[in-house]
């Protein structure tokens, strides 16, 4: 800033666009973290796999041991 040069800061799309309050998107998302966007669209859409909220805390445990220990896949 005391050089007035301008510094190049290699942010992401998306934290530029939160920076200046544009709205974001999951497509943005899917740009910056493809794996964390599919993982948002898991939880979100859990529900097409047939779990409910009587069956959800059995699903999650077996999921997170999937995360955990990826050979019992």
């Amino acid at each position: 800033m005391r050089t007035k040069k301008p510094l190049a800061v290699p942010l992401a799309p998306l934290v530029w666009k939160l920076l200046v309050g544009e709205p974001v998107s999951m497509d943005d998302l899917e740009e910056t973290d493809s794996l964390y966007a599919q993982s948002l669209r898991g939880i979100r859409d859990i529900h097409l796999s047939g779990v409910t909220e009587v069956t959800f805390h059995e699903v999650s445990k077996i999921i997170l041991l999937c995360m955990v220990y990826p050979a019992l896949r």
